[in-house]
């Protein structure tokens, strides 16, 4: 589901080792489970799929230890350096 970002860069660069970092965060449960592995707390529920006031917290969060506009919006700047706090990067 959603705008196949990584394929479409892939075929513009005619790269096919740029890493995809953005198909799996593309989801809510996605987000939510990446902000989670990296230690961010997301409430009792955890990964539900509902993006409430602590996965924008996390998000925040997030955005502000890592030199990132704290804005609370998941942009493909988030999503690289999620992927790079993960190791996948």
């Amino acid at each position: 589901a959603g705008f196949p970002v990584a394929r479409l860069l892939m075929g513009i660069y005619d790269d096919p080792s740029l890493p995809d970092v953005w198909t799996p965060y593309w989801t809510v449960e996605g987000r939510q489970s990446a902000l989670l592995q990296l230690g961010f707390d997301l409430g009792r529920t955890g990964v539900d799929g509902s993006w409430g006031r602590m996965s924008d917290a996390a998000l925040c969060r997030f955005q502000r230890e890592h030199g990132l506009v704290e804005d609370g919006m998941w942009t493909l700047f988030v999503s690289r350096a999620v992927h790079a706090a993960l190791g996948r990067g």
